[in-house]
């Protein structure tokens, strides 16, 4: 969640219609990554249709972990190709990267 922190942005797969939702394990989940890289490596085999899309953190923040948890959508945190990543619920996540910003701990010096 750092590295999401650091980049101000957050990536996941989508097409036109939107960000990429898939059902697992009977929850449905949405993959993030905080690199427009990591989400391309993921463009393959079903997901090769989609393509990576980005939103500032805030907007994911404050917008759209609140959507997701009024719809339990899970995230999938860093899944790589074939992989799943750290899986978490929206609303813990909200508290991780809000309690964050907030505190300012994410702005790295040098």
């Amino acid at each position: 969640t750092s590295r999401i922190i650091e980049c101000e942005e957050v990536w996941s797969l989508g097409d036109d219609s939107g960000w990429l939702m898939v059902e697992k394990d009977d929850m449905t989940v949405i993959s993030i990554w905080p690199y427009r890289s990591m989400a391309a490596e993921c463009t393959q085999g079903a997901y090769s249709e989609c393509h990576p899309i980005s939103v500032s953190l805030e907007h994911f923040v404050y917008g759209l972990l609140k959507q997701c948890q009024d719809n339990d959508i899970m995230l999938d945190v860093n899944p790589a190709p074939g992989e799943s990543g750290y899986q978490v619920t929206a609303a813990a996540l909200y508290e991780v990267l809000e309690g964050m910003m907030e505190t300012g701990s994410y702005f790295i010096e040098g």
